[in-house]
């Protein structure tokens, strides 16, 4: 199911119901079936707003929480399901900053676990979930120093 659809699920609402409270057409609204939260308007995130009663803020952080459970983040979706592992909380963390990379025009490559799979591990959820904040936490740092003019990310 699509992202729109998913929120709209959650209240109880369609995309029918939703022209008819305001006033878009039905055919508008199905476009934004195929498109991720990147591509919506400010205009859908205020209409889903008054529609569920929430602010806008809410209904963002909603749609990024329903769109972060169907990213392959970058390979780490597949390295969490290979070790049955999920942490929705970091997932959204990496999530938000691998948006934020995007917003940078930066590009990033399909992340890789080598190092992670050749140690031995005596708490595999524990280590899995700090592998995980330690690729948050590089993607943040990246993200600093590109912003701050230092380009060499590799010190």
């Amino acid at each position: 199911m699509n992202l729109l659809d998913k929120f709209l699920n959650e209240y109880h609402l369609t995309r029918y119901r939703i022209s008819k409270i305001s006033g878009i057409s039905n055919q508008l609204l199905g476009l934004y079936t195929k498109k991720g939260l990147a591509d919506y308007p400010i205009w859908l995130i205020r209409v889903l707003a008054a529609a569920t009663d929430q602010t806008t803020e809410e209904v963002i952080n909603k749609l990024e929480i329903l769109e972060t459970a169907s990213d392959n983040l970058y390979g780490v979706r597949t390295f969490l399901m290979k070790y049955n592992c999920s942490f929705p909380q970091e997932e959204l963390n990496f999530y938000r900053a691998l948006r934020a990379v995007e917003a940078l025009n930066m590009d990033l490559e399909e992340m890789k676990f080598d190092r992670f799979e050749k140690e031995e591990h005596t708490n595999i959820e524990q280590d899995v979930k700090k592998a995980l904040s330690n690729a948050t936490e590089m993607i943040e740092t990246i993200i600093w120093k590109r912003k701050n003019g230092d380009f060499d990310i590799d010190e």
